[in-house]
């Protein structure tokens, strides 16, 4: 849900540019994108309000993240995730949680201050939506700085991004070379970021969410690490930076 849809009263997750316009080398809907040996990234379209999973393969195992897909629409030769990771507790991020839990066999995680969107439908915005929909309780608690280890080489940190939802996350895939991908959630899309003004959302707090990942990023190695949003299509942090006018507030 992008700060420019903010006047209208029902969710919108991405502007008309953001819909028809995919940043050329960018992964496209359902494409792996290999960016390491044994690494690859498919980012998945198809949640509600065409919202993004992101399958991240390492070898012969799988995590993803945003669980709001249905278990259908995994790629069928990746072996199924065993990690599932929440970037927030709206329902366009977690409506195939728990499917998908029992699909895969995996855990859901979520940053602890979004724990209560899982089983309060006024928190993860359903009840907005024409709907009730609550879902079981996280099996991980995630906090600022904590590194979830995929495999002896590569692992994600989590970056505490509040500011459309109090517990929003970003995601940091490294590796033995540094950086190598932003999954960012609501937090920032190509050339715009996430709505505040939803129950939770905070205006100030984003800004300061912004000014953190430039802090974080603003430095020569990093300066084209594909960003994987949670709408819309792919981008890099120098394009973002250059363009993107929120972040230079």
């Amino acid at each position: 849900m992008t700060e420019s849809e903010n006047k209208h009263n029902r969710p919108n997750p991405e502007t008309k540019r953001q819909r028809n316009q995919r940043p050329v080398g960018q992964n496209e809907p359902g494409r792996p994108e290999q960016l390491k040996q044994h690494l690859e990234i498919r980012t998945l379209p198809y949640g509600p309000l065409e919202s993004c999973s992101h399958v991240i393969r390492i070898g012969s195992s799988s995590i993803l993240i945003d669980p709001s897909i249905d278990p259908q629409r995994l790629p069928e030769s990746w072996p199924k995730p065993d990690l599932l990771i929440a970037t927030h507790g709206h329902l366009d991020h977690i409506d195939g949680a728990d499917v998908l839990r029992d699909f895969c066999q995996a855990k859901l995680a979520i940053h602890y201050t979004e724990e209560g969107s899982l089983i309060n439908p006024k928190d993860n915005l359903s009840v907005y939506m024409g709907m009730e929909k609550t879902f079981r309780k996280a099996d991980l608690l995630l906090k600022e700085g904590q590194i979830i280890t995929l495999d002896e080489q590569y692992s994600l940190e989590v970056l505490h991004t509040p500011g459309h939802s109090m517990g929003s996350i970003c995601l940091l895939l490294t590796g033995p070379e540094g950086e190598i991908a932003l999954f960012s959630g609501d937090t920032l899309f190509a050339g715009s970021v996430g709505r505040s003004d939803l129950p939770g959302g905070d205006s100030l707090e984003l800004i300061k969410s912004l000014q953190k990942l430039s802090q974080r990023l603003n430095k020569p190695e990093t300066q084209k690490l594909p960003i994987y949003p949670g709408h819309g299509p792919a981008t890099v942090w120098n394009r973002e930076k250059a363009n993107n006018s929120y972040l230079n507030r």
